[in-house]
């Protein structure tokens, strides 16, 4: 029983999150039962509560924060999701933030979604044409284009139960989308600033009497 508790919840854990001693402390445990000497393992489960289970909640925390790496919107709307481990809300969740970022970065109509949208903003006319060098609008338009349909369709039409790999994966692909729209927006500003006309150092010239 032990073990098979043991596999759900390694299953469910992302890899990056450690388990600390906690298969060991099990083993002993189902081995010292198995023989009828419970009492040889009284530490082994006084060890999994006061350091695996809190050891592992810590880097699960740890995990879902990322704020270094992950885009701040993300974090904070998917993390009840995920403390919850409601991966299929999250993956629908993740392209709604993703399609509100490109309509917001770009002035797009909200009815726009998915492909036409994905077409609006990097397609051969769309909004980014001629701001990027073309193979590399062609290349994002490909990969948010297989985006939506890899990942977002299926969570969208059916009742699926994403494993934390698949979770992990998606994403991780629709932070770096996030974080990539977002660098383009810094870009677009600072090339707007710098564009502007500067005042004269000098100031205005005195007028001579």
């Amino acid at each position: 029983m032990l073990a098979v508790a043991f596999a759900q919840l390694d299953a469910l854990l992302p890899e990056a999150v450690t388990r600390a001693e906690l298969p060991r402390h099990l083993y002993w445990i189902e081995y010292w039962l198995n023989r009828d000497e419970p009492d040889n393992c009284r530490a082994d489960a006084a060890s999994i509560c006061h350091y695996d289970l809190p050891t592992i909640e810590r880097s699960f925390e740890a995990w879902a924060e990322g704020r270094d790496r992950y885009d701040p919107e993300l974090v904070e709307k998917l993390r009840p999701l995920l403390e919850e481990r409601n991966l299929d809300s999250a993956i629908r969740k993740a392209f709604v933030i993703l399609k509100e970022r490109m309509v917001d970065v770009f002035g797009l109509s909200p009815d726009l979604d998915g492909s036409e949208l994905v077409n609006t903003v990097f397609g051969k006319k769309g909004s980014i044409s001629g701001e990027i060098p073309e193979a590399e609008r062609e290349a994002l338009r490909n990969l948010l284009d297989g985006l939506y349909g890899t990942f977002r369709n299926p969570a969208s039409h059916r009742d699926i139960r994403p494993t934390w790999w698949q979770a992990e994966a998606t994403l991780s692909t629709v932070n770096w989308a996030l974080k990539h729209i977002e660098a383009y927006r810094r870009e677009s500003k600072a090339s707007e600033v710098a564009a502007r006309p500067s005042a004269d150092p000098e100031g205005p010239t005195p007028r001579r009497e």
